[in-house]
């Protein structure tokens, strides 16, 4: 694999670990009051939504990204 592509795709799990991060952050916020400018409602879906791309979405673009294995059996 191209070393270019690597070091994007790296960028690209850690921006969308780094932004459901601040979801989770801005969830908890305002759960403990410390926000008001957003319902208490939205902040469970932040808290909810984020903790959910956090742990399954870098997961799955891992999966969608990994290089296949080389088939031995053609050599």
């Amino acid at each position: 694999m191209d070393e270019d592509i690597a070091k994007k795709r790296f960028a690209i799990i850690s921006m969308v670990r780094l932004g459901s991060a601040a979801l989770v952050l801005i969830g908890l916020l305002r759960i403990n009051k410390v926000i008001d400018w957003i319902p208490e409602m939205l902040g469970f879906l932040s808290l909810a939504f984020g903790l959910a791309v956090f742990f399954f979405i870098p997961v799955v673009l891992v999966r969608r990204w990994r290089t296949p294995p080389e088939d031995v059996s053609k050599q």
